[in-house]
């Protein structure tokens, strides 16, 4: 059986993931913080959805507190190094925030997702 492949399947996916983060911001209140590096490109759409969901905006990834995290941010900030690292910081910390990421080749993309 071919796998679920196109706009419809990714648009379900996306959908969950907006719902989930929802969710979140009722569940966990004001420890849902939204990450986007100063600088970057999509930090317009990561003001925005700080506004909207009354989280924090910060510029990068947290030492802890928060139950959620949203990142906005251009792919090339997304590197395997940066995430891996930030990942490992939380695993010794022992620390598991749901995250989410928002991110395309082009601003009106990443605000699609949104």
């Amino acid at each position: 059986m071919a796998s679920p492949k196109g706009p419809t399947w990714l648009k379900k996916r996306l959908s969950t993931f907006i719902l989930s983060l929802g969710t979140a911001c009722l569940l966990f209140g004001n420890r849902v913080a939204v990450v986007s590096p100063s600088g970057d490109s999509f930090l317009s759409q990561a003001r925005d959805i700080s506004a909207e969901i009354d989280a924090d905006l910060l510029e990068d990834f947290p030492p802890g507190g928060y139950e959620a995290l949203v990142v906005v941010a251009r792919p090339e900030y997304l590197t395997r190094e940066r995430m891996t690292a930030r990942g490992n910081i939380f695993r010794d910390r022992d620390l598991f925030p749901s995250t989410g990421i928002i991110t395309g080749s082009s601003l009106e993309s990443a605000r699609e997702l949104w």
